[in-house]
C-alpha cells in the first residue's frame, strides 16, 4: 500500500467525520432548545465517531502497513479508546494537530439509586488552551446497561456547538497533515 491509496483511506476518513459534524452542526442551530436525553445522546454518538474518524485518518497516514487487512488491524486494536489512539500518534504528532492532550475521566452519574454508578468521557485539551468533551463511545451507547445516566444541562447543544468548533479546527490541521509528503 502505497502513500496515495493511504491518502484516499484518510481523506474518506475525514469527509465523512466533516459530513457528520456539518449535520450535528446545522441540526443544533436549528433546534437550539432540545435536552432531551435520547436526542443528545445520539449526537455525542456522532461527535465521538468523527473525533475517531479524524484521529484514525492520521494512523493510517503514519502506519507501516502493507496491505489493507493489516491497516484494517491497526485500526480496530485500540477499539473507541482514544488515550490508546493518541499514544499510538505519540505527543509530537497531537500537537501538529492542535492537540496537548487527550485524557479519559469518569464521573458520577445522576441516579441515586446507584450512587457508585460512573460514565467516562475524555478530556481532549488543545494547543490554544481549548477543552472539549468526548463521550466515551460505549458508555454513550450503552449507559442502560449499568443505568449510567449522565447529568445534563439546559446548556448541552451549546456545549456540543462548542465542540464542533474545535473538532473543525482539529480537522483542517489533520486535512493539512494527511497530505504533506511522506
Amino acid at each position: 500500500m502505497d502513500i496515495e491509496e493511504k491518502r484516499k483511506i484518510a481523506s474518506a476518513m475525514t469527509c465523512r467525520a466533516a459530513e457528520l459534524m456539518e449535520f450535528m452542526n446545522d441540526y443544533l442551530w436549528r433546534f437550539p432548545d432540545v435536552v432531551d436525553q435520547a436526542y443528545l445522546r445520539s449526537l455525542h454518538v456522532l461527535l465521538c465517531y468523527s473525533f475517531e474518524l479524524i484521529l484514525k485518518s492520521r494512523v493510517v497516514i503514519l502506519s507501516d502497513a502493507f496491505d489493507i487487512n493489516k491497516l484494517d488491524k491497526k485500526l480496530q486494536k485500540p477499539g473507541h479508546n482514544f488515550e490508546k489512539i493518541s499514544n499510538e500518534l505519540k505527543n509530537e504528532e497531537l500537537r501538529g494537530i492542535s492537540i496537548k492532550s487527550i485524557e479519559f475521566k469518569g464521573e458520577r452519574c445522576n441516579r441515586p439509586e446507584h450512587p457508585k454508578g460512573k460514565h467516562g468521557y475524555y478530556r481532549v485539551e488543545t494547543i490554544s488552551d481549548k477543552e472539549i468533551r468526548i463521550e466515551d463511545f460505549n458508555d454513550i451507547r450503552y449507559d442502560f446497561l449499568c443505568e449510567r445516566v449522565r447529568y445534563v444541562d439546559s446548556e448541552e447543544h451549546k456545549k456540543i456547538i462548542g465542540y464542533i468548533d474545535v473538532l473543525n479546527e482539529i480537522h483542517r490541521k489533520v486535512k493539512v497533515a494527511n497530505n504533506k509528503i511522506q
